[in-house]
């Protein structure tokens, strides 16, 4: 199982909608978004060996991203983090790190413009090799799939014909 533990709300909804798109082409047993502490903890207490939790911080020292970091180092659990360059305490303690991109301050910024486009880059690439892992078939489960709950889609314009 995937677990993604998600410090900020940004990435709640695009995430869940990669969600969907794995639980609907049935590519792997299951993904869940937990972007509440509290329910960090209650899955962590349910998790398997096998599990995986991403745990996506931009700073990497979030007080509360930490207690759910220290909790899956203690049950020695997979952390895949998603955090800035440079040291950080996530990216210290976390089994993989994957550097999203480090163009904003903290608290001098107009947004999160950069940081929020190589989060989602860094998700899509994930699923991308995931799907990539059975092609032919999560390729043929999707397309059924998309078939049936998109057929009163349309469009005039020829470049979206399939």
């Amino acid at each position: 199982m995937y677990r993604c533990v998600i410090n900020g709300h940004p990435f709640i909804e695009y995430y869940s909608t990669l969600q969907i798109c794995v639980h609907k082409t049935n590519l792997t047993p299951s993904v869940e978004v937990i972007y509440r502490f509290d329910l960090a903890f209650y899955n962590i207490d349910y998790a398997k060996k096998n599990d995986c939790f991403i745990l996506i911080s931009y700073s990497g020292e979030t007080n509360d991203m930490l207690r759910v970091l220290e909790e899956l180092k203690r049950r020695e659990l997979t952390v895949l983090a998603l955090t800035s360059f440079g040291d950080n305490t996530l990216s210290k303690s976390a089994s993989v790190v994957l550097n999203i991109s480090t163009r904003e301050k903290l608290i001098n910024n107009l947004g999160n413009f950069s940081s929020d486009l190589s989060v989602m880059y860094l998700l899509d690439i994930l699923y991308a090799g995931y799907f990539s892992g059975d092609y032919q078939k999560h390729l043929a489960q999707k397309n059924k799939i998309a078939k049936g709950y998109q057929q009163f889609r349309s469009s005039d314009n020829p470049l979206l014909k399939d």
